[in-house]
């Protein structure tokens, strides 16, 4: 949230409207929707600053993302995505309108070995990252969960490069959702890690206050 972009929205999206032809049609209505924003949110649309590609705030949401997930979380009366409150209430938001399940798991690690995938896996591997086939149908192509996970559950197949070589998963819907944010199968298991470690501190943290009392 710390890089928010210097360059005036306006021109970036003008530019990319006119003069970047493979993009053309999505930067055109980004454009509008810009303009829309502006009207509704009573500013002038030349204020806005963000990205190269016209992204704006902590979130770097487009403006038809703004428009349509942009939340005021912090209760101000106002929808502002330059501020951590709105921004994290805001991502939510969106995380919840692409079918973000509360209490579901995002992805389980596969068991490492030294051998190379059987075929039956790499089939289903090379199959995409929404979620297609279920967790039975994985076990039965060879995979080995290093987690529990439940038979029915859909998931998916993905690869990414540890300092330990090539590692696989499964992700389910919620890890899923995560690349409707960033398509980046890197950027979701990022994701998923730091929150991990976020929730870890939170609870060592909880659990010190907790014990305080106890000590004195």
């Amino acid at each position: 949230g710390r890089a928010l972009g210097k360059g005036r929205v306006f021109d970036a999206l003008a530019t990319l409207a006119f003069a970047y032809p493979p993009r053309a049609a999505l930067f055109r209505n980004e454009l509008i929707e810009l303009l829309l924003l502006s009207r509704e949110m009573h500013s002038d649309p030349l204020h806005y600053r963000g990205s190269f590609a016209g992204a704006l705030g902590v979130p770097q949401f487009l403006p038809s993302s703004y428009r349509r997930h942009a939340v005021d979380f912090d209760g101000n009366g106002k929808r502002d995505l330059w501020t951590h409150a709105d921004a994290i209430g805001s991502i939510a938001n969106y995380y919840r309108a692409y079918g973000w399940a509360s209490g579901q798991p995002v992805l389980v690690a596969l068991e490492r070995t030294n051998e190379a995938p059987p075929d039956a896996f790499r089939q289903l591997l090379e199959r995409g990252i929404q979620p297609h086939s279920s967790v039975a149908a994985f076990r039965k192509s060879g995979a080995s969960l290093a987690g529990a996970a439940d038979d029915d559950a859909l998931a998916c197949a993905f690869a990414a490069e540890t300092e330990n070589g090539t590692a696989y998963w499964l992700g389910f819907n919620n890890f899923y959702v995560i690349t409707r944010y960033n398509r980046s199968v890197n950027y979701a298991l990022a994701v998923y890690e730091i929150a991990g470690e976020l929730r870890r501190l939170h609870d060592a943290q909880s659990g010190e206050a907790g014990a305080a009392p106890a000590s004195r």
